[in-house]
């Protein structure tokens, strides 16, 4: 997670999603924009041991703690 954390962040027009920004406007949402959609999937770190499940969807799955999935 630290290695993730410490990466340099990125600051040109495009990583900041100016035109995005300028597309929603002041009282739109930025999920239906195609910045957004281009990058939602990939965008967030996805820890290896941790679950973000839900508390049902994990308790169904077997509810393993981290030490369980690591």
């Amino acid at each position: 997670m630290f290695a993730e954390l410490f990466q340099p962040l990125a600051f040109s027009e495009d990583e900041l999603g100016l035109d995005a920004i300028r597309e929603v406007g002041p009282a739109g949402h930025f999920f239906a924009a195609g910045h957004t959609m281009a990058r939602y999937r990939n965008a967030f770190y996805r820890p290896l041991v941790s679950d973000w499940s839900n508390f049902g969807q994990w308790t169904e799955k077997g509810g393993k703690d981290a030490t369980g999935r690591a």
